[in-house]
């Protein structure tokens, strides 16, 4: 091993006691590890994976000399966006229910029907595409497929029951465990959103998308994990066999996809693609994240709102990977969360955004004698999710569809809490 492949290494390994170490001081802290520290135990995760896939020769995909400020960059950054859920102890907050109890069933009731209506209307294509998964190549021929229909993303609507699904999936996530906090909770309610999340993560199966079903996986598990201390015991035993049900029911298919892919692959075997898929975004962003060849002005973070601005923004992944084929690495690859908002305004800007961004967070998010309402209870989530489905992917709230759900959230950020000041007479209607 040479003297380089050796400093690449001590970067790696200073890079995984970074983790740590804040692991460490987390837990002294609290006493436990809390939902900011678990995200904390994922990155480091990641981060020994990275170590030996660096270090794996079978890959056709070789990664660039290292270097440590890209890792502190990083770790810096993704500090900065936890602080909100560091800085929470579920132990010691309850969490109250909303003021405004028809509209938040309102809400979950929307969310199952949508799903539940789009279900049906794709039943025929469905079972053909779930079948054809237990067949050679046929999770490869499904995700070449989506990959074809999603070039018409952000063209037109074509069905408002799948727009209306998509708005409701994180939040489906949240209320399902939420509910399960209440004193008396509707059971027709928590088999409703069940079945709704099922159904997603059947439907993602059908279109070969294993990415956003392990993303759905993690959502449900780091969710639950925020809300083990305020769920009854007889809600945690039923959702501890849901999710193990689900995510082996899911496993399976995702398994499937895997082997359909990158079975007949020359370069790497199934196990290698595990690796090289879960363990590439620190790698990736210390390669690229801090200097891509240029900048996307946010092509991809904040298309949606761009798009009201400016004529040339591209409607689609594809349309964007032609635009900014200058750049050293596309959205193919991953990156983590905060990757997508160096490439796409710079590493400075970037920092000037999170910090702003870390501000209103731990403002909105700080428990108010120890009780969490709903609409900071929304925003904490939010946060959660982008940590969580960003560790080692992308920004999971990009382009059209994701610009729309965080608009989504906002929309019930700012009702709820302005129902709950007027229950409390802060603000009256007039």
């Amino acid at each position: 091993m040479d003297h380089i492949k050796v400093l690449d290494n001590l970067y790696l390994v200073i890079n995984i006691c970074l983790y740590l170490i804040a692991i460490i001081v987390c837990y002294r802290r609290y006493g436990y590890m809390n939902i900011g520290g678990a995200c904390l135990v994922l990155y480091l995760s990641i981060a020994v994976v990275s170590l030996h896939l660096y270090n794996t020769s079978t890959f056709e995909f070789d990664f660039e000399r290292l270097t440590l400020f890209p890792f502190l960059y990083l770790f810096g950054m993704l500090l900065m966006a936890l602080s909100s859920l560091l800085k929470f102890d579920e132990r010691a907050v309850t969490f109250e229910q909303p003021t405004a109890m028809r509209s938040f069933y309102a809400l979950c009731v929307v969310g199952v029907l949508a799903t539940l209506f789009y279900f049906i209307s794709s039943l025929s294509s469905l079972q053909l595409n779930l079948v054809s998964l237990f067949v050679d190549s046929g999770g490869a021929d499904l995700y070449a497929d989506s990959m074809e229909d999603s070039e018409d993303v952000g063209v037109g609507v074509d069905n408002l029951m799948s727009i209306i699904s998509n708005l409701c999936s994180d939040v489906m996530i949240l209320a399902l465990f939420y509910v399960m906090t209440f004193k008396s909770p509707k059971k027709w309610l928590i088999v409703g959103i069940i079945v709704s999340v099922a159904l997603s993560l059947i439907m993602s199966l059908s279109e070969g998308l294993r990415g956003q079903v392990v993303l759905s996986l993690l959502t449900i598990l780091f969710t639950y994990y925020l809300f083990r201390y305020r769920l009854p015991q007889r809600a945690k035993r039923i959702a501890k066999i849901v999710m193990i049900v689900v995510g082996v029911l899911a496993i399976v298919p995702v398994a499937f996809i895997t082997f359909s892919r990158f079975d007949n692959h020359q370069s790497m075997d199934v196990a290698e693609s595990i690796e090289w898929y879960y363990g590439q975004s620190f790698l990736n962003f210390n390669n690229y994240g801090l200097d891509a060849g240029g900048i996307r002005y946010g092509d991809r973070t904040a298309n949606f709102f761009k798009s009201f601005l400016f004529d040339d923004v591209p409607h689609n992944f594809v349309e964007r990977r032609e635009k900014y084929s200058h750049l050293k690495i596309d959205d193919y690859y991953f990156y983590t969360f905060v990757g997508d908002f160096t490439i796409d305004y710079g590493p400075i800007l970037a920092v000037l955004l999170f910090i702003i961004f870390t501000v209103i967070f731990v403002k909105k998010t700080r428990a108010d004698n120890n009780r969490l309402h709903f609409h900071q209870l929304l925003m904490l989530y939010f946060v959660l999710c982008v940590c969580v489905q960003g560790s080692f992917y992308l920004f999971s709230y990009s382009d059209v569809g994701g610009n729309l759900k965080m608009i989504f959230m906002l929309m019930l950020y700012v009702y709820f809490k302005l129902d709950y000041m007027r229950a409390n007479g802060i603000l009256k209607w007039k």
